[in-house]
């Protein structure tokens, strides 16, 4: 899939009430496009609490084609990042695309660890 110039962010909202972490916690996910496939980046924006984020990318091509990459995930900390690979073998539909039009990411999971 040509995925040049394909930016898209989520920003999402966990309250973080695990074993004594009081504190809301966000993070948000950056994905865009590479030649192997998506660069999904995490950032922990707010806390500092340990969290695993997933996500479901959604693509929709020129062509009709709607490419999806279904159950990514990641850990931060610390108010850290973290890039996650999301290789194109894991999008299905990648090889039907002539270009990326929009993305999405869907299904967004906040977990505290």
């Amino acid at each position: 899939m040509k995925k040049t110039g394909i930016v898209q962010g989520v920003l999402a909202l966990a309250l973080v009430l695990a074993v004594g972490c009081t504190k809301p916690a966000k993070a948000d996910v950056n994905c865009t496009g590479a030649a192997a496939g998506m660069s999904c980046v995490i950032s922990e924006t707010e806390g500092d609490a340990k969290l695993k984020v997933c996500w479901d990318i959604k693509a929709t091509c020129k062509n009709g084609t709607i490419v999806t990459g279904k159950g990514n995930c990641g850990e931060v900390s610390g108010g850290g990042k973290v890039t996650v690979e999301v290789p194109n073998a894991k999008l299905d539909n990648d090889e039907k695309c002539d270009h990326a039009d929009t993305m999405a990411l869907e299904n967004l999971v906040i977990t505290p660890l």
